[in-house]
């Protein structure tokens, strides 16, 4: 069931394109083993556009790698998650700077 309030809002913002369009793929989620020792393997490709003229305003690409505390599912999923807090983190940064520097007539 759809809410009157997300129906007005929905209706209200149908006909309003978005000012940007973030996009992005993910190059490795993994877990290896090398050398008897478990690695976490996180790699991410983000770019924001802006919508009306498909410029590339922004990009940040994340490749990093850590070993899993402990050889199990459990840590190689804990240190994938950690990896993906410091890409976020770095994004979240690297996304602040780029909305300074963006001409304030841009800005929606």
């Amino acid at each position: 069931r759809c809410s009157s309030f997300v129906l007005r809002m929905t209706l209200n913002v149908a006909d309003r394109p978005p000012s940007w369009v973030m996009a992005g793929r993910v190059g490795a989620f993994e877990v290896r083993v090398r050398d008897g020792r478990w690695l976490t393997h996180l790699a991410l490709h983000l770019e924001l556009r802006r919508f009306a003229s498909d410029e590339v305003i922004w990009r940040m690409a994340f490749d990093a790698e850590e070993p899993a505390t402990v050889g199990d599912h459990a840590s190689a999923a804990r240190g994938l998650s950690a990896l993906l807090g410091r890409a976020l983190g770095q994004a979240h940064k690297s996304l602040a700077t780029a909305a300074l520097e963006e001409p304030a007539a841009a800005k929606p």
